[in-house]
C-alpha cells in the first residue's frame, strides 16, 4: 500500500481447480516466490482420459489425522496392511508410502498403492489394479482452529471402459457434485469422529509427544512419518492466527459430533438446494396424498344402479390405496433428508 497510514497487508492469492490458494507471506519477495511456485493441484482433473469429481466437507480432528488411513467398515473383509516408507522425509516434498491391499478383495485384485504427503496439508492416494484401473484421491486438510479442520477432496479414475467412464462423468457432473450425493459422503468421518475427538483431548491432557506412543504395526508407518515431519521440520505443532484461542473447544456430545448440518450442510449451497428440493417433494406428496384421500372419502356415485355402485367402490379403493402410497413415500424421503442434518438416526 502506498499510504503510510494503512495497516492493511496484502498476500499473493490465486484460484486453481475451485480452491483459493494463499501464499502466507507478504511483501515484494513473497509475490515473486508465489509466482514461481505452482499450487499443489491435481493435473489428472484436466486430463480427458480420467473421470473425476470433487467436493468439500468440514470436520473436527487433530493434526495427526493428516496421516490417518482408511478404516475398514467390513471387518470380515479386513486384511493386514503391508506398508513401508518409500522415500526420505523431506521438509518441502514430504514423503511417500507404499502398501498393498488392506482388504481381502483388494489383495485378490493385486491392488498396489502409493500415498503421498505433500506439505503442508495434502494427502494424495494412488491405487493401481491388475486390470489397468487407477483410482486417485487428493485430500486437502486445513486446520482452522484447535480441534477444527476443513477438508476438500478430489477423486479421479482411469482405466475404466469408455461406457463406464461416460456414465461416471455424467454422474460426477450431475450427481456426485450435488447435495444428493454429499448426503452419503459423511460415513468415513462419522465412524472416526468420536474416537478422534476423545483421543485429541487425552493427548493434550497428558502432554505427550508422538515418541511416547508405541506404533508397532506397519499400518502405523504413515502416522509415525507424519509426526516425524511435523516435529523435525514444522515446529511440532500447528500455529494459528492471532486471536484464535490455543485451547481445545469443550468436549462435545455424540449429537454435536454427528451434526451434519453444522459440519457441512449450512456451508454447502448444493446441499441447501437439495434440502429445498426434498422439502418441495415432501410437500407435493402430502398435498397429492391428501387430495387422493379426500377424493376417496367425499366421492359420490355418478349414477344409480349396482353396476355403477361397484365401479364407484373400486374407484374409492384405488384412490385410498393411492393416498396411502403417496403418504408412505414421504417416509424414505424424510429419512434421506435427515442425512443432511444428523447421523444419529442413520447410524442408529
Amino acid at each position: 500500500m502506498q499510504s503510510s497510514r494503512s495497516c492493511l497487508q496484502t498476500y499473493p492469492a490465486q484460484v486453481q481447480q475451485g480452491l483459493l490458494w494463499i501464499w502466507p507471506e507478504s511483501g515484494a519477495d513473497a509475490w515473486l516466490e508465489a509466482s514461481a511456485t505452482s499450487p499443489d493441484t491435481v493435473p489428472e482433473m484436466v486430463d480427458p482420459s480420467y473421470a473425476g469429481s470433487q467436493g468439500g466437507f468440514a470436520f473436527m480432528e487433530n493434526p495427526a489425522s493428516l496421516a490417518i488411513m482408511l478404516v475398514i467398515s467390513k471387518r470380515e473383509d479386513a486384511a493386514p496392511m503391508q506398508m513401508k516408507l518409500a522415500s526420505d522425509i523431506d521438509p518441502q516434498k514430504g514423503f511417500v508410502l507404499e502398501h498393498g491391499g488392506y482388504s481381502k478383495s483388494q489383495q485378490k485384485n493385486n491392488m498396489k498403492a502409493k500415498r503421498y504427503y505433500v506439505p503442508p496439508c495434502t494427502i494424495r492416494t494412488h491405487y493401481t489394479y491388475e486390470s489397468g484401473r487407477e483410482d486417485m484421491t487428493t485430500l486437502y486438510l486445513v486446520p482452522v482452529a484447535p480441534g477444527v479442520t476443513r477438508a476438500y477432496n478430489k477423486v479421479v479414475v482411469k482405466g475404466v471402459p469408455n461406457t463406464s467412464k461416460k456414465i461416471f462423468n455424467f454422474l460426477a457432473k450431475n450427481l456426485l457434485s450435488s447435495g444428493f450425493f454429499h448426503a452419503f459422503g459423511h460415513g468415513l468421518i462419522d465412524q472416526d469422529m468420536n474416537v478422534l475427538h476423545s483421543q485429541e483431548r487425552k493427548v493434550a491432557q497428558k502432554q505427550r509427544g508422538w515418541r511416547d506412543y508405541y506404533l508397532a504395526t506397519q499400518s502405523d508407518t504413515g502416522v509415525s512419518a507424519f509426526w516425524r515431519w511435523l516435529s523435525t521440520h514444522a515446529g511440532g505443532d500447528v500455529s494459528f492466527s492471532d486471536g484464535v484461542s490455543a485451547d481445545l473447544p469443550a468436549q462435545k456430545s455424540n449429537e454435536e459430533l454427528l451434526n451434519h448440518y453444522e459440519r457441512h450442510t449450512k456451508y454447502c449451497p448444493a446441499c441447501q438446494k437439495a434440502v429445498r428440493r426434498l422439502d418441495q417433494a415432501l410437500a407435493a406428496l402430502l398435498a397429492a396424498g391428501g387430495l387422493a384421500a379426500a377424493a376417496a372419502f367425499l366421492a359420490v356415485p355418478a349414477s344409480a344402479g349396482w353396476q355403477a355402485f361397484g365401479v364407484f367402490i373400486q374407484g374409492r379403493i384405488l384412490l385410498g390405496v393411492l393416498a396411502v402410497c403417496l403418504l408412505y413415500l414421504r417416509r424414505p424421503l424424510q429419512a434421506f433428508r435427515q442425512r443432511f442434518f444428523s447421523a444419529e438416526q442413520v447410524i442408529g
